[in-house]
């Protein structure tokens, strides 16, 4: 499965394997991305202001990519079609 989340400023939007499944505006400052001093969590949420994670996913992360601008669906199509060079250890 692939899963891919843009945010424009304006709108959210979530692509499940190549097509748009949600696009929802925006009407609050509540999901402005700011600069964030602090570490960030992917696949897990940190728990009372600690170090320590909750709710850990339970399984694999591959190809996590992050960009300055938020991608089309054109370009989302092609990350997904995209076969990833083969590592050599």
């Amino acid at each position: 499965m692939h899963v891919a989340f843009a945010f424009n400023g304006r709108s959210m939007k979530l692509f499940i394997n190549g097509k748009l499944a949600l696009d929802q505006t925006v009407k609050t400052a509540e999901y402005v991305i700011v600069p964030w001093p602090n570490q960030l969590y992917i696949g897990a949420t940190r728990k009372d202001g600690k170090n320590i994670t909750a709710s850990q996913f339970d399984g694999k992360i591959d190809e996590l990519y992050f960009y300055n601008r938020a991608l089309n669906v054109e370009e989302v199509k092609i990350l997904m079609d995209h076969v990833a060079p083969e590592v050599v250890q």
